[in-house]
């Protein structure tokens, strides 16, 4: 065999190699944009948004902070 063919083989063998790791690659992209499409479906069903949690802190605050207000009133008494 002659460098041609030689060099012929090789290119070709780095372009199948190439291309395979390249498919591969496109193949994970593609899992895992459908794995985050999948994660913003369950977000919006099984987590809580940030002001909706914030709300009902404040809420919790509230009924704690009249709570101790009537104990501390009851206490001075």
């Amino acid at each position: 065999m002659d460098m041609q063919n030689l060099f012929n083989i090789a290119i070709i063998l780095c372009g199948g190699i190439g291309g395979w790791l390249l498919k591969m690659i496109i193949d994970s992209i593609n899992e895992l944009r459908g794995n985050v499409r999948q994660v913003e479906r369950e977000m919006n069903s099984e987590f809580v948004r940030r002001d909706d949690f914030q709300r009902a802190v404040d809420e919790i605050k509230d009924i704690l902070s009249r709570i101790f207000d009537r104990l501390e009133s009851r206490l001075s008494k």
